[in-house]
């Protein structure tokens, strides 16, 4: 079965990346919810997406300015983590280098096969792979990467699971994940035509969207 993850914790009345978000994806059904962590300068780690806030890196920033020049408090990994990581599995992103040990000391209870970290960079799949070998992690790669390629990349970054821009789904990449031992991830995936056509495909382990109650109607028709 293919896994329904929601992106952010979907498209909502709840801004994306916030606990209510995340409760409204659980209360859907989603087998998982996705989201993207940052380090503030001070050393929190954020549920955040985008790189810069006013103009300057979130890395650049102490919580509390975030919380200031954003205007909204940013839901912590701990707060996540005691909101989804019970009953929910979770698609942990991280957006940079440098902070994947404090990452895995707050995911450490939950490393089972509910939870995948991942990363479009190869060195933090790698550093997570050197903490933990046994954590499930993914390399993600976006539209402009070649399907053969990318599983070479993510191989060669140890990782279990490969997570592709939907633009390279094909038979070539479905075969050669397969044969290299991926699970493959699709990101983001919202037109029914392109769910219906992802949820049909077994060798594909889960996608990721912004609408995972539209997913789920397709995957499990009453």
């Amino acid at each position: 079965m293919t896994l329904v993850i929601a992106h952010r914790g979907g498209l909502g009345e709840a801004r994306e990346n916030s606990i209510e978000a995340f409760e409204q994806a659980i209360g859907a059904g989603a087998d998982m919810v996705e989201f993207d962590v940052r380090r503030t300068l001070d050393g929190e780690l954020i549920v955040f997406h985008d790189e810069r806030c006013g103009g300057i890196r979130i890395s650049e920033w102490t919580s509390v300015g975030v919380r200031s020049i954003c205007g909204f408090s940013p839901t912590t990994l701990a707060e996540v983590v005691q909101t989804a990581g019970p009953t929910v599995g979770m698609d942990v992103e991280l957006k940079e280098a440098g902070y994947e040990l404090e990452a895995l000391r707050h995911l450490a209870q939950f490393r089972r096969s509910g939870l995948v970290i991942t990363s479009f960079r190869s060195e933090v799949v790698n550093a997570v792979g050197r903490i933990d070998h046994g954590c499930l992690r993914g390399l993600s790669v976006g539209a402009r990467s070649q399907s053969l390629l990318a599983i070479d990349d993510a191989l060669v970054a140890t990782a279990s699971h490969l997570v592709a821009h939907r633009s390279l789904v094909n038979r070539a990449l479905l075969l050669g994940a397969q044969a290299a031992g991926l699970t493959l991830l699709v990101w983001t995936v919202n037109r029914r035509s392109d769910l219906v056509r992802i949820l049909a495909e077994p060798l594909i382990g889960g996608v990721i969207t912004d609408r995972p109650e539209r997913a789920l109607r397709i995957r499990d028709p009453d």
